[in-house]
């Protein structure tokens, strides 16, 4: 038996592997923590430990992020702010669903107003004025060439995000939301495709159950028929069409209305029975589609159109539709550009300067509604005729005589702001004071006027002031003087291409 050591090793070459087998342990070992500690702020390449990752994480990056001055005291205030600030997000969200959670407002009085998407201003006006209001009118449904279905370009929110805002100001303001179903395409009421429509009541059936259908998805509250430049001969099978319409909706709740035009044959009396509420639009006297100039609801004609919806249709299904915007006809033109509101004063005054806004406007004694006339850069004599909030109060003071159950506006970001000073679902009963529109205001910042992407601010924001004279007996404005054309910003494209407002077109 040897006395030598078991373990000893003369050559030492065992030694050897053992500290160079430690080196590359300990190294692994580094690298490995190393690895998994870097994971932790970034991708998790090695699993969490419950109860230690996630402490070491947090403290890591405070370690990491916080410059050197930074303080337990700053620490402390920076996580107040943040506290705070999700409080108040979370009371944000709290007030929204409890106002979106009511149901849409019901009672006697329609404040309505149609939104055209494709209109810049119509979203700040609906936000500036949705309180105001009880419906909510989106041009977002059309019907499709040859009546082959639904056109829901105009609706879809991935091509016109900002619809999901007008969603959400609606729902905050309990609106009810009935969407205008149109035979339009573009500034075109299309009579082609509404007679296909018209003569087959299969294809009608298709329709109206894809229209309720969509309806019912979004959660609508039913739907408004606009159809225009009917044929003649199809006049008969209009109320047909509204009626099966009628029929399919009312089983799920769902209002159905009607826009009807003052000089359309409908039967407007058998049109009312149907439906739950018509709209009589109450203006296009002259319209884009007549040969010559003319006032757009002259007093006298508005009263006739007013006559025959109060003899025809009961007053608790009566909304009167009034608008307010311009048309501008250039001579040697038979046919009218439209305009709204505010483009109409802002060619009045680039086309006048230096003269006062009084020598330009001229509030017509027998019509009652405002007119100027300019030439252009090129020569070219053109003749305007527009609708303010003067002209809409003297028809609401008109209308509400005689028991009209309400008004709907076309169309939002078109108007004279101050038409909102009298229409308001709180006190639409009251008599307007036609004497507190003499300021205007525009609530909104932007009005774009062109195409293109890169644009100037062609005008800053500035209140209007008028002068008006009433009629002691009736109540009624009978003249009216601007001094001071009202503006927000206006954003002109640098192409200089205008940019023609889609609406309704008159045939007359």
């Amino acid at each position: 038996m040897s006395d030598a050591a078991i373990f000893f090793d003369p050559s030492r070459r065992r030694w050897w592997w053992i500290k160079r087998l430690g080196t590359l342990f300990g190294l692994f070992a580094v690298v490995t923590i190393s690895v998994w500690l870097v994971s932790l702020l970034t991708i998790p390449f090695l699993p969490g430990i419950p109860g230690i990752t996630v402490p070491i994480k947090r403290s890591l990056k405070r370690v990491i992020h916080l410059p050197p001055h930074t303080t337990r005291l700053t620490q402390f205030a920076a996580k107040r702010y943040q506290a705070k600030l999700l409080t108040q997000i979370s009371h944000d969200n709290q007030v929204y669903i409890a106002k979106a959670s009511k149901p849409p407002i019901k009672g006697s009085n329609i404040v309505a107003a149609f939104y055209a998407p494709w209109l810049e201003t119509g979203l700040h006006s609906l936000q500036a004025n949705a309180s105001k209001m009880t419906h909510l009118m989106p041009s977002w449904v059309h019907l499709q060439e040859g009546a082959k279905g639904l056109d829901l370009h105009d609706w879809d929110p991935a091509m016109v995000p900002h619809n999901k805002e007008v969603l959400k100001i609606a729902r905050e303001n309990n609106l009810n939301i009935v969407p205008v179903f149109s035979n339009a395409e573009l500034s075109d009421f299309d009579s082609k495709r509404v007679h296909i429509l018209l003569s087959d009541p299969a294809i009608q059936a298709e329709i109206i159950l894809k229209l309720r259908q969509w309806v019912l998805i979004n959660n609508f509250q039913g739907i408004n028929v606009d159809f225009e430049n009917i044929p003649a001969a199809d006049h008969r099978l209009y109320l047909p069409f509204l009626r099966r319409l009628k029929v399919a909706f009312a089983p799920y709740h769902l209002v159905v209305s009607a826009d009807l035009e003052a000089a359309q044959d409908t039967n407007w009396r058998e049109a009312a029975a149907i439906c739950d509420y018509v709209v009589v639009m109450a203006y296009d006297e002259h319209g884009s589609g007549t040969k010559t100039p003319g006032p757009i609801a002259s007093i006298s004609w508005y009263r006739g159109v007013l006559d025959h919806a109060i003899r025809d249709v009961p007053p608790e299904k009566l909304v009167l539709g009034l608008a307010n915007y311009a048309y501008d006809w250039e001579e040697g033109r038979d046919w009218a550009d439209p305009l709204n509101y505010q483009s109409a004063l802002i060619a009045a005054e680039k086309y006048h300067d230096g003269e006062k806004p009084e020598q330009i406007v001229d509030f017509d004694d027998q019509y009652m509604n405002p007119t100027f006339s300019y030439d252009d850069d090129a020569g070219k004599h053109h003749e305007v005729w527009f609708l303010d909030a003067v002209t809409a109060a003297n028809q609401w003071l008109i209308a509400q005589k005689r028991g009209v159950r309400g008004v709907a506006v076309w169309v939002l970001g078109s108007t004279d702001p101050s038409i909102w000073d009298f229409l308001d679902r709180r006190h639409l009963n009251r008599p307007p004071d036609i004497q507190n529109l003499q300021r205007v205001h525009f609530p909104y910042d932007v009005d774009f006027e062109g195409e293109g992407e890169i644009a100037h601010v062609d005008a800053e924001p500035k209140d209007g002031e008028r002068s008006l004279e009433i009629d002691p007996n009736t109540g009624l404005a009978v003249d009216e003087s601007y001094h001071t054309f009202p503006k927000s910003f206006v954003s002109r494209s640098m192409t200089g291409r205008p940019t023609h407002t889609r609406r309704r077109c008159s045939t007359s």
